[in-house]
């Protein structure tokens, strides 16, 4: 979505509609979900992007954003971080 022109709002909106699925579906089979974050930053600073309607061609000239996130699944927290933009502007 971001790469499309989505702004962080609806980037994270998207995520957490996901999150909620997988957590109903976790919670079908006796498995307990809870998101613990979710957030985006710019890849050369690491600055979390604020909540305003940020869209990827604006921050063309920082480099790719990180979707980053983590989860308990059970009793275990899970943490992921994806690069999503053009890796050749980092």
């Amino acid at each position: 979505m971001w790469v499309q022109g989505a702004t962080k709002k609806e980037c994270i909106s998207a995520a957490l509609a996901v999150m909620e699925q997988g957590k109903g579906q976790a919670a079908s089979k006796g498995v307990a979900m809870k998101l613990d974050y979710i957030e985006m930053n710019v890849s050369r600073s690491f600055e979390v992007l604020d909540d305003g309607e940020h869209k990827q061609s604006e921050l063309l000239d920082e480099g790719p954003v990180i979707l980053s996130g983590a989860m308990w699944v059970g009793k275990t927290r899970l943490i992921d971080n994806i690069v999503i933009g053009d890796l050749g502007s980092a």
